[in-house]
């Protein structure tokens, strides 16, 4: 009876939950929010009306998505496509054969119901017991965090790519088929794709990346063979990529000065006062991914499953870091942030100061709206107070990283350790200890 009681206490705070997270959303939508500044319907799926919904009906009506001053012209987006990869208009295909305001409604029911199935597919990655009260609650309070909020707002292809990068790092030891084809989904957003697909290769796993291409490879081919056709050939499909990307790091949403980046990017030119040059970032890029593909490298590293959640959750931060990212992005870390909570990293983090001050660093990433245009409005000019606020994301990811490599490198010299020591303490194949010889010798004749 007692339990009875406590299950649907669960319940009940868990439905509470959810409900709070959806009425936060529709209260943004609201007269009333314009009381704080918040209201959202300027901006309200605004993502998906330019990165999702007309870009495949672009593409149905025999149209170049990427071609700016075309797609400007015919739809009614605000911002332009951004550069995924073509692959998306197979991911989204349906929902461009609707008209726009069902396609939305659609996609909005959607992104909740997605928000659900991440928390189902990270307990199930676990091999976490599952209860309805776990999934609304998990789920609800990612509803009312700020990644998940923003997301459902903008109507983000967040949630898609993020399964789909989990996909790909939980399934490498198990699946080479599941992994590579998780890597391919995930590709999508290179963002997403290219840092993840490096640290694979760096860990080891060559023949997941090979399938992740032997699967993408084709089907983009096939998307960028007719977008060459229609634009009038390769060299007027390259310039049309290269005059999207300049129109995309322009919009001050985006770029690298963005106040809304969490990645390293922003961070640094916040403080210098001017974007960093594309050799910057690719500097960045290299210096972050090197760092993790050391410490993750495959010699001498643990076998056990604490090793490889520990791994996953430094592939996520690194890739966040890496490369450009907004908040919404931080959802790749429910993951790491799961397996946290339900014991599924080493040991050491649950002896020590690691344990909660990660969980203290998650739940800031996770509340953290201070970065919002009711706060800190887009363009604003920079002073000491939007230093600490635009900054805060970005160190607390950089400590994070840090404190998990620590650990990952403190288990990976343990277990090269107790490797070393059972190595001395085990004779080889085929040879007999000395007391085992000495008794041989004895009954020889």
């Amino acid at each position: 009876m007692r339990k009875v009681m406590q299950e649907n206490r669960r319940m009940l705070i868990a439905s509470l939950v959810v409900f709070a997270g959806i009425s936060l959303v529709f209260f943004r939508l609201t007269h009333v929010s314009d009381v704080f500044r918040s209201r959202a319907t300027t901006w309200f799926m605004m993502d998906f009306f330019s990165a999702v919904y007309y870009p495949v009906v672009a593409f149905l009506s025999g149209e170049n998505p990427y071609n700016m001053e075309r797609f400007f012209a015919l739809y009614p987006v605000g911002d332009s496509f951004p550069l995924y990869l073509p692959a998306i208009f197979l991911l989204h295909l349906p929902l461009g054969i609707l008209p726009a305001h069902v396609a939305s409604i659609v996609y909005f029911s959607l992104t909740i119901a997605l928000m659900f199935l991440l928390v189902l597919v990270c307990l199930s990655l676990y091999k976490i017991k599952i209860t309805i009260a776990d999934v609304l609650l998990i789920g609800g309070l990612l509803l009312l965090s700020r990644p998940g909020h923003g997301n459902l707002l903008l109507g983000q292809p967040t949630l898609q790519i993020v399964l789909a990068s989990y996909i790909a790092l939980s399934f490498v030891r198990r699946s080479t088929i599941i992994s590579g084809f998780g890597l391919a989904v995930s590709i999508i957003k290179p963002t997403f794709g290219i840092p993840i697909a490096l640290l694979m290769l760096a860990q080891g796993y060559i023949r997941q990346v090979f399938y992740a291409a032997f699967i993408a490879i084709p089907i983009n081919l096939f998307f960028i063979t007719i977008l060459v056709d229609r634009s009038g050939g390769v060299n007027n499909f390259i310039e049309l990529l290269f005059n999207n990307y300049h129109i995309y790091m322009n919009d001050i949403a985006v770029n690298p000065v963005s106040s809304h980046g969490v990645d390293l990017n922003p961070f640094i030119s916040h403080f210098i006062g001017e974007p960093l040059n594309s050799v910057t970032q690719l500097t960045i890029l290299v210096a972050v991914l090197g760092v993790a593909g050391w410490v993750l490298r495959p010699t001498a590293r643990p076998a056990d499953e604490t090793f490889l959640t520990l791994s996953i959750g430094i592939v996520c931060l690194a890739t966040l870091l890496s490369m450009h990212h907004q908040a919404y992005d931080l959802l790749l870390l429910t993951l790491p942030f799961i397996g946290l909570v339900f014991h599924k990293f080493p040991h050491e983090f649950y002896t020590s100061y690691r344990y909660g001050l990660s969980t203290s660093l998650l739940t800031i990433l996770a509340l953290n709206y201070t970065v919002t245009n009711a706060v800190i409005p887009m363009g604003q000019t920079a002073s000491a107070l939007w230093l600490v606020l635009v900054s805060i994301n970005t160190v607390v990811l950089l400590v994070l990283f840090f404190l998990w490599m620590r650990s990952a490198h403190l288990a990976r010299s343990a277990a090269a350790a107790s490797s070393e020591a059972l190595r001395l303490q085990v004779p080889p194949p085929g040879a007999f200890p000395i007391t085992q010889s000495v008794q041989v010798l004895k009954h020889l004749p």
